[in-house]
Protein backbone atom coordinates (compact mmCIF):
# COMPACT_ATOMS: atom_id res chain seq x y z
CA UNK A 1 0.00 0.00 0.00
CA UNK A 2 2.82 2.27 0.41
CA UNK A 3 4.18 2.05 -2.69
CA UNK A 4 0.81 2.74 -4.24
CA UNK A 5 1.05 6.20 -2.55
CA UNK A 6 4.32 6.74 -3.17
CA UNK A 7 3.20 6.26 -6.98
CA UNK A 8 0.38 8.81 -6.49
CA UNK A 9 2.85 11.53 -5.10
CA UNK A 10 5.57 10.42 -7.63
CA UNK A 11 2.41 11.56 -10.40
CA UNK A 12 1.28 14.48 -8.26
CA UNK A 13 5.25 15.63 -8.77
CA UNK A 14 5.48 14.75 -12.52
CA UNK A 15 1.83 16.60 -13.45
CA UNK A 16 3.26 19.40 -11.14
CA UNK A 17 6.21 20.09 -12.81
CA UNK A 18 4.36 19.85 -16.49
CA UNK A 19 2.13 22.84 -15.46
CA UNK A 20 5.44 24.47 -14.26
CA UNK A 21 4.56 24.79 -11.19
CA UNK A 22 8.10 23.37 -9.67
CA UNK A 23 6.47 20.35 -8.05
CA UNK A 24 8.10 20.52 -4.55
CA UNK A 25 4.99 21.05 -2.13
CA UNK A 26 1.90 19.72 -3.56
CA UNK A 27 3.34 15.56 -3.99
CA UNK A 28 4.92 16.21 -0.61
CA UNK A 29 1.39 17.34 1.22
CA UNK A 30 -0.34 14.73 -0.13
CA UNK A 31 2.32 11.82 0.71
CA UNK A 32 2.04 13.18 4.09
CA UNK A 33 -1.51 13.14 4.34
CA UNK A 34 -2.46 9.60 3.11
CA UNK A 35 1.09 8.34 5.29
CA UNK A 36 2.25 10.43 7.77
CA UNK A 37 5.36 8.82 8.72
CA UNK A 38 6.29 9.46 5.39
CA UNK A 39 9.59 11.06 6.16
CA UNK A 40 10.56 8.71 8.96
CA UNK A 41 10.03 5.59 6.48
CA UNK A 42 12.05 7.19 3.10
CA UNK A 43 14.58 8.15 5.08
CA UNK A 44 15.85 5.18 6.19
CA UNK A 45 15.96 4.34 2.59
CA UNK A 46 18.91 6.26 2.76
CA UNK A 47 22.40 3.93 3.19
CA UNK A 48 24.61 6.89 4.63
CA UNK A 49 21.91 8.32 6.65
CA UNK A 50 20.81 12.13 6.25
CA UNK A 51 22.41 15.95 7.11
CA UNK A 52 19.41 18.44 8.18
CA UNK A 53 20.94 21.79 7.54
CA UNK A 54 19.02 24.73 8.79
CA UNK A 55 19.78 28.64 9.50
CA UNK A 56 18.27 31.85 9.87
CA UNK A 57 19.94 32.99 6.00
CA UNK A 58 22.01 30.94 3.35
CA UNK A 59 20.10 27.67 3.82
CA UNK A 60 20.00 27.11 -0.01
CA UNK A 61 23.47 28.35 -1.21
CA UNK A 62 25.24 25.96 1.34
CA UNK A 63 23.23 23.08 0.88
CA UNK A 64 23.65 23.49 -2.80
CA UNK A 65 27.64 23.95 -2.12
CA UNK A 66 27.86 20.59 0.53
CA UNK A 67 25.80 18.96 -2.11
CA UNK A 68 28.22 19.78 -5.26
CA UNK A 69 31.18 19.07 -2.84
CA UNK A 70 29.61 15.78 -1.90
CA UNK A 71 28.33 14.86 -5.39
CA UNK A 72 31.43 15.41 -7.08
CA UNK A 73 33.68 13.16 -4.48
CA UNK A 74 31.07 10.24 -5.14
CA UNK A 75 28.56 10.45 -2.97
CA UNK A 76 25.25 10.37 -4.31
CA UNK A 77 22.72 12.75 -2.76
CA UNK A 78 19.08 12.97 -1.89
CA UNK A 79 18.45 16.29 -1.33
CA UNK A 80 15.40 19.11 -1.44
CA UNK A 81 17.39 21.21 -4.50
CA UNK A 82 14.45 23.66 -5.16
CA UNK A 83 14.60 25.02 -1.51
CA UNK A 84 11.25 23.86 -0.48
CA UNK A 85 12.37 23.24 3.21
CA UNK A 86 9.21 22.64 5.24
CA UNK A 87 8.52 19.35 6.07
CA UNK A 88 6.37 18.38 3.02
CA UNK A 89 9.35 19.89 0.73
CA UNK A 90 11.57 17.43 2.49
CA UNK A 91 8.80 14.57 1.77
CA UNK A 92 8.91 15.35 -1.85
CA UNK A 93 12.97 15.31 -2.13
CA UNK A 94 12.59 11.68 -0.04
CA UNK A 95 10.27 10.29 -3.34
CA UNK A 96 13.62 9.59 -4.98
CA UNK A 97 15.01 7.85 -1.91
CA UNK A 98 16.27 4.30 -2.43
CA UNK A 99 16.63 4.40 -5.87
CA UNK A 100 20.48 4.09 -5.81
CA UNK A 101 22.79 2.16 -3.16
CA UNK A 102 24.87 4.24 -0.93
CA UNK A 103 22.65 7.55 -0.56
CA UNK A 104 23.35 10.14 1.83
CA UNK A 105 20.06 12.74 2.43
CA UNK A 106 20.90 16.15 2.30
CA UNK A 107 18.42 18.31 3.45
CA UNK A 108 17.55 22.14 4.13
CA UNK A 109 15.53 22.72 7.00
CA UNK A 110 13.52 25.60 7.93
CA UNK A 111 13.68 26.17 11.52
CA UNK A 112 10.12 25.89 12.31
CA UNK A 113 10.17 22.42 11.10
CA UNK A 114 13.39 21.19 12.11
CA UNK A 115 12.90 19.25 15.11
CA UNK A 116 9.83 17.56 13.90
CA UNK A 117 12.04 16.63 10.56
CA UNK A 118 15.03 16.03 12.92
CA UNK A 119 13.12 13.20 15.21
CA UNK A 120 11.70 11.86 11.58
CA UNK A 121 15.31 11.40 10.22
CA UNK A 122 17.69 10.86 12.82
CA UNK A 123 20.46 12.97 11.09
CA UNK A 124 24.05 12.10 11.28
CA UNK A 125 27.01 14.60 9.74
CA UNK A 126 28.94 12.64 7.06
CA UNK A 127 29.38 9.36 6.45
CA UNK A 128 28.02 7.23 9.14
CA UNK A 129 28.65 8.61 12.40
CA UNK A 130 26.01 8.28 14.40
CA UNK A 131 24.05 10.75 16.37
CA UNK A 132 25.14 14.23 15.15
CA UNK A 133 23.34 16.54 14.01
CA UNK A 134 24.20 19.14 11.79
CA UNK A 135 23.60 22.82 12.02
CA UNK A 136 24.01 25.90 10.90
CA UNK A 137 22.30 28.46 12.66
CA UNK A 138 22.04 32.43 13.63
CA UNK A 139 21.82 32.56 17.42
CA UNK A 140 20.66 35.95 17.36
CA UNK A 141 17.12 35.45 15.66
CA UNK A 142 15.77 32.29 18.21
CA UNK A 143 12.64 34.14 18.41
CA UNK A 144 11.82 33.88 14.60
CA UNK A 145 10.10 30.95 15.03
CA UNK A 146 8.94 31.67 18.56
CA UNK A 147 11.77 29.70 20.41
CA UNK A 148 13.21 30.85 23.46
CA UNK A 149 17.15 30.41 23.07
CA UNK A 150 18.21 26.99 24.74
CA UNK A 151 16.22 25.14 21.77
CA UNK A 152 19.48 24.49 20.30
CA UNK A 153 21.11 22.36 22.46
CA UNK A 154 17.69 21.01 23.79
CA UNK A 155 16.72 18.83 20.03
CA UNK A 156 20.08 19.19 18.60
CA UNK A 157 23.93 18.57 18.58
CA UNK A 158 25.77 21.45 17.26
CA UNK A 159 28.24 21.29 14.27
CA UNK A 160 29.47 24.41 13.12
Amino acid sequence: MFDAKLALARAVRAASRRTGRGGTTAPGRLLLRVQPDAIERLGRRLDDGAVCLSATNGKTTTASMLAAILERAGETVVHNRAGSNMHWGIATALLDAGRERGELGLFEVDEAWLPQVARQLDPRALGKRQGVRLLTGDREQPDSVQTPPRFLPRHLNVVT
